[in-house]
Parts: structure tokens; C-alpha cells; sequence
């Protein structure tokens, strides 16, 4: 029986050996990657806590920030859209978050935009 199954198991274990400590060490360094990142990361809390670990809403804000970086910013120089076709897909982007978080948008635009693309998906 290894010290990790002992401990698992209520026993008495070495608390020196190398295998725990190694896991020690590690979460130590989780910790402070996660204390050290800042709670809208999304992106990096799930790299830190696997996605099991995320909010519904902050599975959400990463996949926003996956799609964001694919279909708005990494359109690269051979793209070419108009102004319109860009917000557009901003707001479609936009979408994938819930209603509730979009804290600083105007209600009048969220109701002829945001609200128009929810019911078109």
C-alpha cells in the first residue's frame, strides 16, 4: 500500500515521501498561480482548475473568449469586412453570454441587437 492509499484510507502514512510531496509542491504552486490570476481570466482559471472547476458562466466567458479570438481578432490581413459585418459578429459573439452579463451595455442596444440575435440563433 503506498503512503497516498494509506492516507486516502485514514492510516497512519509518511508525510515525507516523495510522491505526496511532489503533490504538495504542486498544489502550492496552483495556489499561487490562482491566487496571482485575476478572477475574470476565465481562460487561465480554467487552464489552472480544468474546466470541471468553472462556473456554468465561466465555461461560458471561455468559450467567449475562444470564439472572440478565432472569429473577431485573428481575422489576419486577407479579411475583408465591412463595419457592419464586423459588429455583427460581435454581437453574435456576444451572444453566448447571458443577457444578465452584459452589465454595461445600454439597454436600447441590447434590446435591438443582443436580444435580435438570441431569438435568430
Amino acid at each position: 500500500m503506498t503512503e497516498k492509499e494509506k492516507m486516502l484510507a485514514g492510516e497512519i502514512y509518511d508525510c515525507g515521501d516523495s510522491e505526496l510531496l511532489q503533490r504538495w509542491h504542486y498544489a502550492k504552486e496552483l495556489q499561487l498561480r490562482y491566487n496571482n490570476t485575476d478572477s475574470r481570466n476565465s481562460e487561465e482559471l480554467s487552464a489552472i482548475l480544468g474546466d470541471a472547476a468553472l462556473s456554468p458562466v465561466d465555461r461560458l466567458y471561455a468559450k467567449f473568449a475562444e470564439e472572440f479570438e478565432t472569429k473577431y481578432v485573428s481575422q489576419g490581413n486577407s479579411t475583408d469586412r465591412t463595419i457592419e459585418d464586423t459588429l455583427r459578429i460581435g454581437w453574435e459573439l456576444l451572444t453566448i453570454l447571458p443577457r444578465a452579463e452584459m452589465k454595461r451595455i445600454r439597454d436600447k442596444y441590447l434590446e435591438e441587437y443582443y436580444d435580435k440575435m438570441k431569438v435568430e440563433d
